[in-house]
């Protein structure tokens, strides 16, 4: 009852499985590199330019509130054009990154809305801020230029 292969079959089955087991490992590294190449691609695209949007409207908002603190300093119409700017600015960059954002990512979607949500409070409060009667303006009795010694 011996072994019926031969040596140079032996070899052969041996060189074949060799060469399967290769080929098997290769289809598992290109489907690899496929999904690092697609995930990659998503970083460029997307995650980048929702990094970039993000800092646009952080710079936007700083902007903004450097402009309404200067218009409640010392109100002058280029501090107000410099807080509507900046608003447009924001808007803009919200817009973009909410065209980016797919339909399906319900998160992402949820954290755009709660970011206009509170832009809209923003915006509401600074309006409220520059409609108000200045306190010691020209004019104002509570200026302390009425009780004068």
């Amino acid at each position: 009852m011996g072994s019926s292969w031969t040596f140079g079959q032996r070899v052969g089955a041996g060189f074949a499985a060799i060469v399967a087991l290769a080929m098997l490992i290769a289809g598992g590294a290109i489907y690899a590199l496929q999904n690092v190449t697609r995930d990659k691609d998503h970083v460029i695209e997307v995650d980048a330019r929702n990094l970039i949007l993000a800092a646009e409207m952080v710079e936007a908002a700083e902007r903004k509130a450097y402009a309404l603190r200067g218009y409640l300093l010392a109100p002058d119409d280029a501090s107000l054009q410099a807080v509507r700017e900046a608003r447009e600015d924001f808007a803009r960059a919200l817009r973009t990154m909410r065209s980016l954002v797919p339909d399906a990512d319900a998160d992402g979607k949820r954290l755009l809305e709660e970011i206009e949500r509170l832009e809209a409070a923003h915006k509401e409060l600074g309006d409220a801020l520059i409609e108000q009667p200045r306190v010691g303006a020209p004019g104002d009795e509570a200026n302390g230029t009425a009780c004068q010694d």
